[in-house]
């Protein structure tokens, strides 16, 4: 058949036996799913003629088949059937060799949390906020007194009038002007003009990883994925800018969109996996 002659054309040696069944089992399930167009071993699956949601379905089908769990992206890092099938008999080996060694009820949908980072009103760390909730209290304040000045020179640049008593008690942030952009290796200006957003997820990505025991270069150049989850609320921050530097549109409309949110901290930890804002 079709299958066997695609195999016929890959070369073999000694103990490559489970990769050989992995790549008839994908040969299978991509001409299945493909219906009918020609599938090879070393051809891309764009070459294949696979769209989305083909990629998709195959996707799903290898997880059933396999019973480990495969996203679309890893079809973008091993685009052909024979680095795909290399992959996965390296990860079922691995596996293999995890449950011998260790017999456990892990599957590979399992997720283990190894570190945590957090900022919130009253507390910048893990620590504080634990502290915050042994003692029952909570960090509903006032407007703090030091950041007034820099909320009327807000008001004053949208043409807004400022009114002291139209701030409310809140939970607010502490040293929300406070950023090392030169150890995250930015330009001072590029660091002046981005998202606040943009500054906190960074330094609470870089704790987390220090927490979980990564940090320094332990992780560069790895296979490792960023997920961000994020939700913009309001332009604020872009009128500012358009009202004051207009002129300086170009430093600041790259740096102020979400789907740069994740994509920074890869970057600057020169990670191999996807960058993913949701």
């Amino acid at each position: 058949s079709a299958i066997n002659e695609c195999l016929e054309s890959s070369p073999e040696t000694s103990g490559q036996t489970p990769i050989h069944e992995i790549e008839t089992e994908l040969l299978s399930i991509f001409s299945d799913v493909l219906n009918g167009k020609k599938v090879h071993l070393a051809d891309s699956y764009f070459d294949m003629g696979a769209n989305s949601l083909q990629l998709s379905q195959i996707a799903e089908r290898i997880e059933q088949k396999f019973g480990r769990e495969l996203a679309v992206s890893d079809l973008f890092t091993y685009p052909s059937i024979t680095e795909l099938a290399a992959y996965l008999s390296e990860s079922r080996a691995e596996i293999k060799q995890d449950v011998t060694a260790k017999p456990s009820h892990v599957t590979p949908k399992d997720i283990a949390i190894i570190g945590m980072s957090l900022n919130v009103p009253g507390a910048s760390t893990k620590s504080d906020f634990w502290n915050l909730l042994e003692k029952g209290e909570h960090s509903i304040r006032e407007y703090p007194a030091s950041r007034l000045k820099d909320a009327a020179d807000y008001l004053k640049s949208i043409q807004s009038e400022f009114n002291e008593n139209q701030f409310v008690k809140g939970g607010y942030l502490d040293d929300m002007d406070r950023f090392d952009y030169s150890f995250f290796r930015l330009a001072p200006k590029t660091a002046q003009f981005m998202d606040p957003n943009q500054r906190l997820f960074l330094q609470s990505a870089w704790h987390a990883i220090e927490d979980a025991g990564y940090a320094g270069g332990s992780m560069n150049g790895s296979r490792v994925g960023v997920y961000a989850g994020y939700s913009k609320v309001g332009y604020d921050y872009e009128r500012l800018l358009s009202a004051n530097y207009p002129e300086e549109l170009h430093q600041y409309i790259v740096g102020n969109l979400p789907s740069v949110l994740a994509s920074r901290i890869a970057y600057f930890l020169n990670l191999k996996g996807p960058a993913v804002t949701v």
